[in-house]
């Protein structure tokens, strides 16, 4: 796949837009910004993210002088015959009617046919500036415009001969050492008049950026950290930026790699392909405010998704506009220009695998584009990550006089309220996938429910039966409070329970056996992401009863007396009604 030749190169004063040739100024005249720094010189400012310097090619050699509307530039000459051949050669492809045989000839014959562009638009990949850029470049020898200045934001040049210059990205200055991918992008060509006062420029280029987000389940807005339940949908965006120079580029390579930890799971259809979704947005605010992407262009069929193991068992999805069978990346998709924004959006699971709080379940990605259309270059974004937490609940049943840990007590965990209302009122299972139909949980040897893979919610617990002996407490609720900065993506569990007074506390007992009651240890509230919660049952014990019998004998015959009483009497009042 070919790419142009000014991969990094925007125009920063356009062919014709910086000189007079002859002293006669085209309408379209637009100068670059003139400064009070030494004569003869340019300084280019990079733009943020760049540090690259430039080469300079000369041109024409020319006497050029300030007037009050700019520069005239008059004895026009060539730079050397190898840059005459190159440029006669590119009018000549343009123009079969061309007879001209001086610089002047040519000079004027650029002014006029140079169009379309000025000092804030780039090139385009088939226009007159970009052939000349390609035909001019390594024609003559380059200076390098490598003193950085005192804003360290860009680049100045040496004095240089008067005339007019092509100025592109030096190669050797991009970031490529160590065969690491390049973070930085060459401009597109600057087309610029020499002489007289200095010119003071800035590359017509940007590097695109790469930004992901999670959508959250609580109130489906975007973060860089959420929580979620293990197995449910997470959703996840990516916003991918292009370069400012894009129309200087034939063919534009575009390639998310997104890295997913072993503690996700990414959807897939039945076949196992991915199901990833990409749209394109006239803006990066346009996308952002279309989350349920309603308003986007769906350009899924332009890309290629992928999915492969990684290392550590995670995941790698590639989603990748089409290069081959003719495709041309971006470029084959119409509409698309400097401030396309691109978004692609999948779901993914927690599962079994996940990290349970503590550092989360991290997934990044980057972006791999053309950054110079002279070459098959590529740079690479610096990667964006988000994060998404899951938690755990530790249930220890005791005997609360010993506190000696219980085998056998059966719960069941519900859902009461959660931050994503298709949860509640659903069973949690040990694992923590969630059930329309009731789950029991059954204390271990060690008295435990151990249950991972939790959303920030509050839980309805209910003791279904106790061990034998014993009597059941009532049912309580636990709730699962964290607190996620954003900023640097780190967590703080917190955690408390209500109801069962008594019997039940949040975190492990200290151990003080005998006196009935549960008593938490300090700092025993949350360990290792998981919220520790004690429950107490009460044990149900039966004590001899002496005397019982004597007691029995004492009633029957205090019943026998009441009742020859009351008939003694009932016979009195008989015998007096007669009488």
């Amino acid at each position: 796949m070919k790419k142009h030749n000014i991969a990094r190169a925007a125009v920063s004063a356009g062919l014709a837009i910086a000189m007079t040739f002859g002293g006669i100024a085209p309408a379209t005249m637009a100068f670059a910004a003139d400064t009070p720094a030494a004569a003869s010189t340019i300084t280019i400012s990079n733009v943020k993210g760049n540090e690259t310097n430039f080469k300079g090619y000369q041109i024409f050699k020319a006497t050029v002088t300030d007037t009050d509307n700019g520069k005239s530039v008059s004895n026009i000459t060539w730079a050397n015959e190898d840059v005459k051949a190159a440029v006669e050669g590119v009018i000549n492809a343009q123009d079969g009617s061309y007879a001209g045989t001086t610089a002047q000839d040519a000079a004027d014959w650029i002014t006029a046919h140079v169009t379309g562009t000025n000092n804030t638009t780039p090139v385009t990949a088939d226009s007159v500036a970009e052939a000349l850029a390609k035909a001019v470049m390594g024609k003559t020898a380059s200076t390098t415009v490598n003193t950085a200045t005192a804003d360290k934001k860009g680049k100045t040049s040496d004095v240089l001969d008067s005339g007019y210059w092509l100025f592109v990205t030096d190669p050797d200055s991009v970031d490529n050492n160590g065969g690491k991918k390049n973070t930085e992008t060459y401009t597109s060509p600057i087309f610029a008049v020499i002489g007289g006062k200095a010119y003071t420029v800035t590359e017509k280029a940007s590097i695109p950026t790469v930004e992901k987000k999670i959508v959250s389940d609580a109130d489906g807005k975007e973060y860089d950290a959420a929580d979620s339940h293990i197995g449910q949908d997470v959703t996840y965006n990516i916003y991918g930026t292009v370069a400012q120079d894009i129309a200087t580029y034939d063919s534009y390579t575009y390639k998310f790699t997104d890295t997913v930890s072993k503690g996700l799971t990414v959807n897939a259809d039945a076949a196992g392909a991915p199901q990833v979704h990409v749209f394109m947005y006239s803006s990066k605010s346009a996308a952002q405010a279309d989350l349920t992407h309603a308003k986007g262009t769906d350009v899924t069929d332009y890309f290629t998704s992928t999915l492969t193991n990684g290392t550590d068992g995670a995941h790698v999805l590639t989603v990748t506009a089409k290069t081959t069978d003719g495709a041309k990346g971006l470029k084959s998709i119409s509409g698309v220009d400097k401030d396309s924004c691109f978004v692609v959006t999948y779901t993914a699971k927690i599962n079994k695998d996940a990290v349970i709080a503590s550092t989360g379940n991290p997934n990044d990605v980057d972006l791999e584009y053309s950054n110079n259309p002279n070459a098959e270059g590529t740079g690479k974004t610096v990667p964006d990550k988000v994060r998404d937490f899951t938690y755990g609940l530790n249930l220890v049943k005791v005997d609360q006089g010993t506190e000696k840990a219980l085998q056998g007590a059966v719960f069941t965990i519900k859902v009461k309220t959660a931050d994503d209302t298709a949860s509640a009122g659903k069973f949690v299972s040990s694992d923590g996938t969630l059930s329309d139909s009731e789950v029991e949980l059954t204390t271990d040897a060690n008295g435990k429910i151990d249950v991972t893979g939790l959303d920030a919610g509050t839980y309805e617990v209910h003791e279904k039966s106790a061990p034998s002996g014993y009597s059941t407490v009532s049912d309580f609720t636990f709730t699962i409070s964290p607190t996620i900065t954003q900023e640097d993506q780190t967590l703080s569990l917190n955690g408390s329970v209500a109801g069962a007074e008594g019997h039940v506390i949040a975190g492990l007992s200290d151990g003080s056996a005998g006196d009935n009651e549960l008593t938490p240890a300090s700092n025993s509230t949350v360990t290792d992401g998981k919220l520790n919660i004690t429950v107490g049952d009460t044990k149900s014990v039966g004590l001899p009863l002496t005397g019982q019998a004597g007691v029995t004998l004492t009633f029957v015959a205090g019943a026998l007396v009441l009742a020859f009483g009351v008939s003694r009497v009932v016979r009195n009042r008989k015998e007096q009604d007669a009488e």
